[in-house]
């Protein structure tokens, strides 16, 4: 078969133009591939976490860019109320938690907070003050997400974080440092009175608090769990006829709760531990009678069970009694039982 020129030059034209498309479409697949293997920079500033909503649309879930900071001041029972706090305010402005790495807390809690220099939390945060130390600040909490903050500075109000209760939970569980002590004291204490198991036994813990050391000056200001406090709660509980009731008691001046306590029922003074693991063994009880301060708040909190508190905790009239709101409902946790 013979092809004239014409035949020719047109089947050239028709060659070299499949031949350039699929050069373009080689050139084409190999940008994109490149551009897989290699983001730019601005997408990998804005990571894309992707998460349902309820209604089963998909949206952007807000990066935690911006930090709440915790500064803590005072002891253990202020510690927590101060990270508690920070931690619910953080979860509802899809923020981050950020406390200092030289800091004890972290090795009583296993907490998920990011670790910063005490030099960073200085400079890069805003301090927002609370109005009143035991009392829930709605002022506080209303701020945008646009900046670090450390909220100063002790936040005593289960409001705070009542939203985030289940997650906070977790964040208070104790190291295996403390659980290990915690335990060996428990087994002793089982083993003493024929038990080998804390299922065969309700332990009702009890902290009495008989000084202010923080702050002395304010021990004039501050009304103190009496002998009939005590009896008053212990009765509350063993009028309930649980199985196998033993008290736990932890205190500073347990030469007072020795000759304060009710007489004639099983109870153990708990001495010679850390205050990480006392709060360790009071909130591995069943129940609690907590009289004044944050330690036994938290105590009362841990054990998840019915809590006794003394009602009234501050003088009437005095300087220490305006850290609380009018009837100390923001301070004491809903459902707790108020004795005096």
């Amino acid at each position: 078969m013979y092809f004239t020129l014409p035949v020719i030059k047109d089947y050239q034209r028709k060659l070299y133009l499949i031949l350039a498309l699929l050069l373009a479409g080689c050139i084409i697949v190999s940008m994109l591939f490149y551009r897989d293997l290699h983001p730019s920079r601005a997408s990998e500033q804005r990571p894309r976490m992707l998460y349902k909503t309820t209604n089963n649309v998909t949206k952007k879930k807000p990066s935690p860019r911006y930090s709440v900071c915790v500064i803590f001041k005072q002891r253990l029972g202020n510690n927590m109320f101060q990270y508690a706090s920070s931690f619910g305010i953080a979860a509802s402005k899809s923020m981050s938690l950020t406390i200092s790495k030289k800091g004890e807390f972290q090795k009583i809690f296993k907490v998920s907070a990011l670790f910063r220099s005490d030099s960073f939390i200085e400079t890069h945060c805003v301090k927002r003050h609370e109005k009143h130390a035991s009392a829930y600040d709605e002022d506080l909490v209303d701020f945008a997400n646009n900046n670090n903050y450390a909220l100063m500075m002790y936040l005593q109000s289960w409001k705070y974080f009542i939203k985030e209760e289940k997650a906070l939970r977790k964040e208070f569980t104790f190291t295996e440092k403390v659980q290990i002590k915690r335990d060996k004291v428990i087994s002793t204490i089982l083993r003493k009175h024929n038990h080998t198991s804390q299922n065969d036994v309700t332990f009702i813990g009890i902290h009495i608090r008989r000084s202010d050391r923080p702050q002395p000056n304010r021990r004039s200001q501050r009304t103190f769990a009496t002998a009939a406090y005590l009896n008053q709660s212990v009765h509350h509980f063993l009028s309930k006829h649980l199985t196998n009731t033993i008290f736990l008691v932890c205190s500073s001046r347990i030469d007072w709760s020795r000759r304060n306590m009710p007489k004639n029922i099983a109870v153990e003074y708990i001495t010679g531990n850390s205050a990480a693991v006392d709060l360790a063994i009071l909130g591995s009880c069943d129940h609690m009678i907590s009289t004044t301060g944050t330690f036994g708040w938290w105590a009362g909190w841990l054990t998840g069970g019915e809590v006794v508190y003394f009602k009234w905790p501050a003088r009437e009239g005095t300087e220490y009694r305006q850290v609380f709101d009018a009837n100390y409902t923001d301070f004491f946790y809903p459902g707790w039982v108020g004795f005096q």
